[in-house]
């Protein structure tokens, strides 16, 4: 019979800090697992996102085409909700109107120079900010993200049934006090800061986006962090690091933490 432990890791941290770049290093593209020997153990890295529900809508808004285009959509969207709005938290009526609410909502996904698309920021953060003004404890995204670790967490019982596992899901995303709230009281997680310069930040949004984000932008609640440095465990300022440098102190950290 396995034996797991889990950790969880909260990333905090403006755009460009350096999160997600670390993430996907130490725990393979979101969604997928990474797995070695650590000791006696078998070490699961996990990396998630409390923005997957964001892009699964972003995606169906852009790549949605053909025949009953607006059916598929309305479908796909529907879909995404029932996995972050809580049962009975709003009426049938209300959840439908949220449904149009996002297929409705603005949208203008460009490419960057290498021809790939650039996700629209706008269209992310405004979603959020709807979703979060019709669920109005701020925990959707926590809570739907919860529901998804538990079901990996008794994945892995099942896929290494005779074996100790030490599972590390990374979430690279933390932006609101509510979800760094419901993780606290969920996982006792390992808190991550990353910070950099508004110099530094806005060269890797260019190298990255093929743009920097507008003044608007920077002041939306996602950008401005609500905690103190004394909140998170360790606070790290990526302005001349390297993503391997970063991702090396970072896994030391979490290793001798866990």
């Amino acid at each position: 019979m396995s034996v797991s432990s889990i950790t969880c890791v909260l990333f905090h941290g403006p755009s460009g800090s350096g999160k997600s770049s670390v993430a996907y290093a130490l725990g393979s593209a979101e969604g997928l697992t990474k797995v070695e020997k650590f000791g006696d153990k078998k070490l699961i890295w996990e990396h998630k996102a409390l923005s997957t529900p964001l892009l699964k809508l972003h995606s169906a808004r852009c790549y949605t085409k053909g025949e009953n285009e607006v059916d598929r959509m309305l479908w796909l969207v529907d879909d995404v909700l029932h996995n972050l709005v809580p049962p009975q938290s709003m009426s049938y009526e209300d959840f439908i109107e949220l449904i149009y609410d996002i297929v409705s909502f603005p949208i203008n996904p460009t490419e960057n120079e290498q021809g790939q698309l650039v996700r629209d920021r706008n269209f992310f953060t405004g979603v959020a900010d709807l979703i979060h003004s019709r669920v109005l404890d701020g925990k959707a995204f926590a809570r739907a993200l919860g529901k998804e670790i538990s079901a990996s967490h008794s994945y892995n019982k099942v896929e290494y049934p005779n074996e100790d596992l030490q599972e590390i899901f990374i979430v690279s995303d933390l932006r609101l006090r509510p979800e760094y709230d419901y993780f606290n009281l969920l996982f006792d997680p390992i808190t991550i800061q990353f910070k950099v310069s508004p110099e530094t930040q806005a060269r890797r949004m260019v190298e990255r986006d093929g743009r920097i984000l507008t003044e608007e932008q920077k002041k939306h609640s996602t950008q401005i962090s609500p905690f103190e440095d004394e909140e998170f465990d360790l606070t790290i300022n990526t302005d001349n690091m390297s993503v391997e440098e970063q991702t090396e102190l970072v896994r030391n950290y979490i290793l001798n933490n866990i």
